[in-house]
């Protein structure tokens, strides 16, 4: 159950990160009056890469940590993934082309309209969106099971306090001692 529940997360914020990209492409086309018919990929990208997510956090890939701060944590997790989704990409792109006959340099994808500029730009346009699904999953961790959907969608803001005006407060350290 817990797969499922960390999956649908995954999912469901990869759909959204796609859906937003899908709708900047239909804008930028639309401007020069190019049709823009790929919507569905948003969904079976999504579908595809949460898999590719679950199996590499599964794997721990930037789980580790040190004495640094967890923003650091959360940048280099967002790097790694995009890495991943990257090569996860450029494997299914020439395996695809394999598959019809198409030579390994033929089915290499571009990105962001081609070349290293292209491909870097877009490496971390990736990168910045995972930012937020890290950022959500460190805060959950520190904040302990279930503490963070509570703020997120209990009318008093998780903290129990709605009768005494602190609803939604979140104490520091130093205030709870």
């Amino acid at each position: 159950m817990r797969e499922a529940r960390r999956f649908a997360q995954m999912f469901a914020y990869l759909f959204a990160m796609f859906v937003l990209f899908r709708l900047h492409e239909y804008v930028v086309l639309a401007k020069h009056q190019i049709s823009f018919t790929g919507w569905g990929f948003a969904l079976v990208n999504a579908l595809v890469l949460a898999k590719v997510m679950l199996v590499a956090d599964d794997l721990r890939l930037g789980a580790w940590r040190g004495r640094g701060a967890p923003i650091y944590w959360m940048l280099l997790r967002s790097i790694l993934f995009a890495i991943v989704f990257f090569v996860f990409d450029i494997a299914e792109k020439v395996l695809v082309g394999a598959f019809h006959g198409s030579s390994i340099a033929e089915s290499l994808p571009t990105y962001g309209g081609g070349g290293l500029m292209g491909t870097v730009l877009v490496g971390i346009i990736v990168s910045v969106a995972l930012i937020p699904f890290f950022a959500i999953e460190e805060i959950s961790r520190a904040m302990g099971p279930g503490e963070f959907a509570k703020l997120l969608f209990n009318r008093d803001g998780g903290s129990g306090n709605a009768q005494n005006g602190n609803a939604g407060s979140i104490r520091t350290h130093s205030e709870s001692s």
